[in-house]
Order: structure tokens, then sequence, then C-alpha cells
């Protein structure tokens, strides 16, 4: 397989992807080049990503490129799949190509980088030249299952020696779910509602998992977008 980060080109300006209650994934570019990913309800669109963007916890001047596909993976908790080219200080061909899941708050997680250890089993690290999200996964309804309402994403990664390869799965947190179940259920409400604390005041470390804005409390911004994820 080929690396899907390098340069694509699309013809579409914007790609809204709707399943069922999944909320949309809107893809914007300019001059065939994907340059933004929103996602959310029409009345409530959320921006992902776009280029530009400083990438979180790498060097300064490290950003977002190649930003893609145009085709979004989404799951119901609003999650996001995308691959990114980066370019700046430190990077270089070897290790630009990364993999993505972003959500509705504009929290970014990096699944894969080429170049840099992934460990497949304990104890077990591989350096890998190639990732590729698996998106032909995918049901009757045609949405993509490379990306699970579990958080669970898909994807195959390949070292660059013949026969040396592997299907990987990546688990990604699914805030607001406090019982790990992989879901938004009354379960998880009990959990806000013994936290709920008003602004401003926290509740410690058991309380992380429904402060959903990440201002350290648990008042109504986290209740609404509590009930926004809402799966039962």
């Amino acid at each position: 397989w080929s690396v899907a980060t390098t340069h694509h080109s699309w013809s579409r300006s914007l790609r809204i992807s709707t399943q069922s209650s999944i909320p949309p994934a809107i893809v914007t570019s300019a001059m065939g080049e994907v340059n933004a990913i929103y996602a959310g309800p029409p009345e409530d669109l959320h921006l992902v990503v776009h280029e530009g963007l400083q990438v979180p916890n790498m060097e300064e001047g490290v950003i977002f490129n190649g930003i893609g596909p145009v085709s979004i993976p989404i799951n119901q908790h609003g999650q996001v799949v995308f691959e990114a080219w980066l370019p700046g200080p430190g990077i270089t061909e070897d290790n630009a190509a990364t993999l993505w899941v972003g959500n509705l708050e504009g929290q970014l997680w990096l699944v894969a980088q080429t170049g840099e250890p992934i460990e497949i089993a304990p104890g077990d690290l591989r350096v890998y030249q190639e990732i590729e999200v698996l998106y032909a996964l995918g049901g009757q309804d045609g949405r993509s299952r490379c990306l699970s309402d579990s958080g669970q994403l898909v994807f195959a990664a390949k070292t660059g020696h013949v026969g040396d390869g592997a299907i990987l799965i990546a688990q990604i947190p699914i805030d607001g779910d406090c019982d790990s179940d992989g879901d938004i259920d009354l379960h998880d409400y009990r959990d806000l509602s013994e936290c709920f604390l008003g602004p401003g005041v926290g509740g410690g470390r058991v309380c992380d998992c429904v402060d959903l804005d990440g201002e350290g409390d648990s008042d109504l911004l986290d209740f609404s977008s509590l009930h926004r994820r809402f799966t039962g």
C-alpha cells in the first residue's frame, strides 16, 4: 500500500457526510486541496483542524498541511479521522506523514506517525514507513467502519520490508464515557450529576471525564456537551 497523506488533489470544494444521528463532517478546500474540517450539525459547526494550525505537542513551527481525505470518516460521538502531511522544524520526508483523530471540542490525538515507533505488542516496538487508514471498511449503509462508535480506529502500517506489515487498532478516548463502555448513557449522566459543582469549582481527577470543555469544572457547558453526545 502507499501512504495516503502526500499531496491529494480533489475536485469538490465542499462535501458533507451525514448518516442517521451522526453529526456531519464538512470539508472545505481551496485550489483542489483540503484546508479545513468542520463537524457538527449545520446550525452548530465546530472547527476540527485547518491548514497552518500549530501541531500540538510538537516543536514550534510544525503545522498541519496536506489534510485529507475529502470523505471524512466520523462516528456518532463526532470524532473524525484525517491524515496530514507535516512541514516544519525537525520534520523530514521520513516522519512527515501522520494519522489523527479530532473531535467537536477541538481535541486532537496523534494516532501514528511515519518514522516513529509503534508498540504493536507489549515490548514490541516497530518503526513504520507507511501508514494507511482502511477507509474501505464499511457496512450496508455505506458508512465507513474504520472508526467505530466505541472509538476504535483500524489502520494498516508497513515497515518497508517485504511481508512486514500489520493491521492495527488504536483506541481513541471518548470524552464523557466515564465507564468506558463505548457510549454516553444514563450512567455517565449520573457521574456528571455527582461532579456538577458549577463554574470554577473542580471536582478532582474523578471528575475529569465530564469536564468536556477542559476548564477544570463541571457546569452547564459540560452538561450541554454531554447532552449532544448522548447515545443511550
